[in-house]
């Protein structure tokens, strides 16, 4: 029984690591076909912020807890996900992307309850190597037509 409990601690510990390595993998992939003025700075091991020359956070990139499964039917947990991440969000608009919809691109805005506006964010969830990854972008950051273009590296991974 021992033994049966030392390798499957090991199986364990050996899935985290490749898991870790997969989700790593990503973050290097896009951080070297963004343009030259735009870095990545890992806030955690899954959760890296985009920023421009000024250093200024517009954006991210983050993975979720979502499953392929999730992304390649439309499921309802999509919206579960934005429910959680930004709390009294509108989801205006939902398009799915190639084969099997494996890439979600979605507008969304979250009313401030201080000054009555709304603050616009356009999210992009991805499947990359069995795990579902949402690219963020602040529209009070950057132009939607720029986070588009930068969104367009998904389609190469």
């Amino acid at each position: 029984m021992k033994r049966f409990i030392f390798l499957f601690s090991l199986l364990l510990v050996f899935l985290t690591g490749c898991s870790t390595r997969s989700t790593s993998e990503i973050f290097y992939t896009i951080s070297s076909t963004l343009p030259s003025d735009i870095t990545l700075r890992e806030d955690s091991e899954t959760e890296y912020a985009m920023l421009n020359q000024s250093q200024t956070a517009f954006g991210g990139i983050s993975l979720t807890d979502l499953s392929p499964s999730d992304i390649n039917k439309g499921s309802s947990k999509m919206t579960l996900y934005y429910d959680t991440v930004l709390p009294g969000c509108q989801i205006g608009g939902w398009r799915g992307g190639r084969f099997l919809h494996r890439i979600w691109y979605n507008t969304l805005s979250v009313a401030d309850s201080e000054s009555s506006s709304e603050k616009e964010y356009y999210s992009v969830l991805f499947i990359h190597n069995s795990h579902v990854y949402d690219m963020w972008f602040d529209l009070s950051k950057i132009e939607f037509d720029q986070a588009k273009s930068i969104c367009s590296i998904i389609k190469n991974l």
